[in-house]
């Protein structure tokens, strides 16, 4: 919730800028500067944060057409140790996971299902390359009005599971991000301001693109947009 003071310093509440910022979005079918987006996602839940916003940079659809898995943070956990090219063992994962062999056991269970993985005649398990996260490309978009320090770190979070990620702030706040500028461009955090008012948009600093932090976090993430993708 804002407080009183913040409500005074701005005509809009951060609630307010979000809902203009997805019609915004959605006219312009992603943002001028970066690109358009096939998807757009509002407040998921990625386990390192949640942002208010996480939009697929392209056409992707071979991960997000698969079915949800219910094991999460297993499955997620045990996917980040796969690779499409060397078969792992039950025993490895487990070893390499800290997981027990039979949460690691049921959670390639229900990836075999749903054919994220491959498992071979000797019982080893690789990931499936049509169900690969290299076609994935997300940006993920933190709204602030003000506190600056808290959307550099909440930016900072969603590194580990985006691509790309941009802060966005009214064009007021602009001039108080001066002072972070060598955490964002050490982090390839991107910057810009919109106006909820006039749907004036402008890019400040553009986001680097670069590969996730932790494949762990970003496969988490996309089995959340799993879920969500079901609405």
């Amino acid at each position: 919730m804002l407080n009183a003071t913040t409500k005074r310093r701005f005509a809009y509440t951060e609630e307010e800028m979000a809902n203009a910022f997805q019609t915004f979005m959605e006219v312009e079918r992603g943002i001028p500067g970066i690109g358009r987006f096939s998807r757009v996602f509002r407040e998921i839940d990625c386990q390192q944060g949640r942002p208010d916003f996480i939009a697929l940079a392209r056409t992707q659809k071979k991960f997000l057409n698969g079915n949800t898995i219910s094991v999460k943070l297993a499955g997620s956990l045990v996917f980040s140790l796969l690779h499409e090219n060397a078969m792992r063992t039950p025993e490895f994962l487990a070893r390499h996971s800290g997981l027990s062999v039979r949460s690691v056991e049921s959670a390639l269970s229900e990836l075999l299902i749903h054919k994220y993985v491959k498992r071979s005649s000797s019982g080893a398990y690789s990931i499936n390359a049509k169900r690969s996260l290299r076609e994935i490309e997300v940006i993920a978009i933190e709204l602030k009005l003000d506190r600056p320090r808290r959307a550099l770190f909440q930016a900072q979070q969603a590194r580990s599971f985006a691509q790309q990620v941009l802060i966005v702030v009214p064009p007021s706040q602009a001039r108080l991000y001066d002072k972070y500028a060598v955490a964002l461009r050490r982090w390839g955090i991107g910057l810009s301001t919109f106006d909820p008012q006039t749907r004036d948009f402008s890019l400040c600093r553009a986001p680097r693109t670069s590969r996730p932090r932790s494949r762990q976090h970003q496969a988490y993430a996309m089995f959340q947009l799993l879920d969500d993708s079901r609405s």
